[in-house]
């Protein structure tokens, strides 16, 4: 499978609050080999009571996590194949609810600086997690956003190839989305006139990629229709 993603990451982080019930573990890791561990992941609000030093550690994508034992657990980007949190949260600067997997990425900014200084794979590369928004058969959506401090935040699209190799390709532009598309033709002419302002893209490309995916398989004519909708097909 082939993957491309969109920008969109909040920082996170784990707490599990004094008393409470730590049976209750609504969300969880998985480690490369596979094996899944329940874990509670932290609010922003209660990461604000962590030490400053571990507190910074929210902006370089460090996830913290409570196991059923109760002890707090870190993981950077790369240490596990993928988490999921079932809560979803209103903060910004919280990881939002789905499935999150871990990718290399390129370095193509300079506001990534602590990305690859932190996760670095090679000169020009490094490990981020990224969350799942459209997961296909053919070509799968990931959002991903790099924040720096508390106030800003840059997001990017990336494709990702090879699900072995786990590695992603960064793209802002329509053209650098195309060549993804060339194998569905019918998607691909939908894209010139595909909604692409900021604010208002993010499910025109949901849409897209449905559209890619169920071309692929030859079942076009059963394409829902909230996406023939917002495609104006």
């Amino acid at each position: 499978m082939r993957t491309l993603i969109i920008g969109v990451f909040a920082w996170g982080t784990c707490f599990l609050a004094s008393g409470q019930n730590r049976s209750n573990l609504p969300d969880y890791v998985v480690s490369w080999k596979g094996d899944t561990i329940r874990c509670r992941l932290v609010n922003s609000d209660d990461a604000k009571d962590m030490p400053l030093a571990r507190r910074q550690r929210f902006w370089t994508q460090v996830l913290f996590a409570w196991d059923s034992s109760g002890r707090l657990r870190t993981y950077r980007p790369g240490d596990l194949k993928a988490f999921f949190r079932k809560q979803k949260v209103s903060r910004r600067y919280n990881w939002p609810s789905g499935l999150h997997e871990s990718f290399v990425i390129p370095i193509l900014a300079r506001s990534w600086s602590s990305i690859a200084e932190d996760y670095p794979v090679g000169k020009d590369s490094a490990w981020a997690y990224l969350r799942q928004v459209v997961r296909g058969n053919y070509l799968g959506l990931y959002t991903f956003s790099e924040w720096q401090g508390e106030d800003h935040v840059f997001e990017y699209y990336a494709t990702v190839t090879g699900d072995s190799l786990r590695g992603a390709h960064v793209f802002n532009r329509k053209s650098e989305l195309a060549p993804y598309l060339a194998d569905a033709p019918k998607t691909a002419a939908l894209l010139p006139n595909l909604e692409w302002r900021r604010r208002k893209r993010h499910p025109h490309l949901i849409a897209l990629f449905i559209h890619y995916n169920y071309e692929r398989a030859n079942l076009l004519h059963q394409l829902p229709e909230r996406y023939r909708k917002i495609l104006g097909i």
